[in-house]
């Protein structure tokens, strides 16, 4: 057994162990959401951290004083911005797993 394998095998219980942390947190942080709005204020998005769209709000004046296309490509840029905003916080909530790393990294380096 390469020593590749040799880790993999000892780090194995420590990875299912982070895997249901993770599990669990994720679960409690299911109903938390982050808000994302452009510069002019236009636009409003809120995510799930999960990053599914939960709410988007707009400027009533918005539609009036937008293009069609121009105020479709700020909603997408907002929502975007939140999704990233969303990833950020899920990586700040949940912390580093080691073991999950370094599971992943080895795992990766043998299949490529």
């Amino acid at each position: 057994m390469s020593d590749e394998f040799r880790r993999l095998t000892e780090l194995y219980p420590r990875v299912l162990r982070e895997a249901d942390e993770l599990r669990v947190r994720r679960r409690e942080l299911r109903h938390d959401t982050v808000e994302a709005t452009d510069d002019d204020h236009v636009v409003t998005a809120t995510v799930g951290l999960d990053g599914t769209l939960r709410a988007l709000t707009l400027l009533p004046a918005a539609p009036r004083r937008l293009d069609p296309q121009t105020l479709g490509e700020l909603i997408a840029a907002t929502v975007n911005r939140a999704q990233r905003l969303a990833r950020a916080r899920i990586a700040e909530l949940t912390g580093e797993r080691p073991a999950l790393t370094e599971y992943r990294r080895i795992s990766r380096h043998l299949t490529s």
